[in-house]
């Protein structure tokens, strides 16, 4: 349970970051999307991509395999440890 809270902070934390910045208007538009770009095609498949070689699930794939399919795969194991 520890492990699973310490994985939703990790990748949830950034992104509620860029949310407040651009809710409080510290950030144009543009810079929120480059924002949000980043966090979903670079930090959140690597964070997920170190979490599943935590549980010995990831199987040495290709950066596109784990993006569309392995993250995918195994989301229950993500999201929820089952």
């Amino acid at each position: 349970m520890g492990k699973l809270l310490n994985y939703h902070l990790v990748t949830l934390t950034p992104l509620l970051s860029i949310l407040g910045l651009y809710i409080y208007e510290m950030i144009h538009i543009g810079l929120f999307a480059a924002f949000i770009l980043l966090y979903t095609l670079v930090f959140r498949p690597l964070a997920d991509k170190e979490r599943l070689k935590q549980l010995s699930l990831y199987e040495n794939e290709g950066f596109w395999k784990l993006f569309w399919v392995s993250r995918f795969r195994h989301y229950g194991v993500l999201m929820f440890g089952w």
